[in-house]
């Protein structure tokens, strides 16, 4: 979940036009394809979120966020570094130590 510095307010379809205000981002799908070891695309999908209720915003409203070279000079700071190294660990996790 990212928090907002500024929610999202979006119109949620219900009998009337109500507005509902979202201050949180939801990671609801992440994929990473590395073709190689020098390159790889990152694609999330985000939703507004709110984490007091539990509700998310309507399909309508998710974004999708590309990274097409994560591992380009622009793009490999140490967030992402971090993170693919979050993930690669909790995958090892997952797998117990077992090869593939």
């Amino acid at each position: 979940m990212i928090t907002l510095q500024t929610p999202i307010t979006v119109e949620v379809p219900v009998t009337t036009a109500e507005k509902r205000t979202f201050s949180a981002l939801w990671l609801r799908r992440l994929s990473i394809e590395a073709p190689t070891s020098s390159r790889a695309a990152v694609t999330a999908e985000l939703i507004p979120f709110d984490p007091t209720t539990g509700e998310f915003a309507p399909d309508q409203h998710a974004r999708v966020v590309t990274i097409p070279n994560v591992f380009g000079p622009d793009e490999f700071t140490p967030d992402v570094q971090a993170a693919m190294s979050a993930i690669l660990a909790a995958v090892k996790t997952k797998l117990g130590g077992a090869g593939i």
